[in-house]
Parts: C-alpha cells; structure tokens; sequence
C-alpha cells in the first residue's frame, strides 16, 4: 500500500497492462502509446506533503531509444505557490533524479 493518499491523471495513452499504481509504487512501469508533445503525467496527493527527492526512469534495455529526453520536464507544485514550476528536464539517458537537501512541501 502507498504511503500517502493520491491519484494519477494521464494525458497519455498506454497499454493495458500498464497501470499507473504500480508505476508509482516502484513495482512495475507505464508503458506509453507514442508520447507526442504536451501529454503528460500528474501525480496529485490529496493532504500536502514532505517531498525529499523523486525518481523517473524512461525506457527499458530492450527498447534503449524509448526514453524521454531534454524536452521533457518534471514540474513541482509546492505549497503555498500559485503554479508550478520546473525542477529538472531529462537526461541524454532519460532519467531525472532528484534530492531535496531539505524536505519540500508540496500539494
């Protein structure tokens, strides 16, 4: 069970097997229909909570050029900020991974 209550919204379409739940939980992967420009992710959380760090990996070895690269961006809602705001793009590998030196309240 996920620590904090959230729920997902997708702007992107993905295979049947594929949920978000599991993604989010580290147990399994989303699995995309050919991601075009301005699709997109939200995660949600229903209470505000302590942010220390994320991690979001593209792609798998069998499908190396299946990742997301220096135009995608992860934005970050944090409390009391009336919008988002862009925290990291991708790396070349796909991969944004991110530490907070201090927790980050977000909502």
């Amino acid at each position: 069970m996920l620590s904090h209550h959230w729920w997902g919204e997708l702007l992107l379409n993905g295979h049947s097997f594929a949920d978000l739940e599991s993604a989010y939980g580290g147990e399994n992967y989303y699995w995309a229909l050919s991601p075009v420009a301005n699709d997109y992710i939200l995660f949600e959380f229903y209470s505000i909570i302590n942010l220390i760090g994320f991690v979001v990996r593209t792609g798998n070895p069998e499908h190396p050029s299946d990742i997301l690269n220096g135009n995608a961006e992860v934005l970050l809602k944090k409390q009391y900020e009336p919008k988002p705001v862009s925290v990291a793009q991708f790396s070349e590998r796909g991969t944004v991974r991110i530490s907070f030196n201090q927790p980050v309240k977000v909502e």
